[in-house]
């Protein structure tokens, strides 16, 4: 027997989530070129755990969003979750450019010494 969603603090946690998933990829995308390739392994591995999390919630929201049917629109935590949702998106779209910028940068590097 399944139990009750309370769907409040269902969206509640993944939004938390999602913010922590945010400010970690922020801070990953602003320190990029402090770090060594093998300490870049490393936070990429944690932002894979924590995705991979995300992931799992967001198979259990649509779940949950289709069993309460379109009355859950309304409800402010929704607004809240999308907000959380799009800055993390935004996030990782940053650390992709910031990523290339630092590819092309090191590329460059090489041919110069090349």
């Amino acid at each position: 027997m399944n139990k009750p969603i309370d769907v409040r603090h269902f969206f509640l946690e993944i939004t938390h989530a999602y913010e922590v998933f945010h400010e970690n990829v922020d801070t990953l995308s602003h320190n990029l070129p402090s770090y060594s390739p093998p300490e870049l392994t490393v936070q990429f591995q944690k932002l894979d755990k924590k995705r991979n999390n995300l992931s799992r919630l967001d198979k259990e929201l649509i779940q949950i969003v289709r069993l309460a049917g379109d009355e859950i629109e309304a409800e402010p935590f929704v607004d809240d979750y999308r907000t959380a949702f799009s800055l993390a998106t935004a996030a990782c779209d940053n650390l992709q450019q910031s990523l290339q910028l630092l590819r092309f940068s090191l590329l460059s590097k090489n041919k110069k010494i090349d």
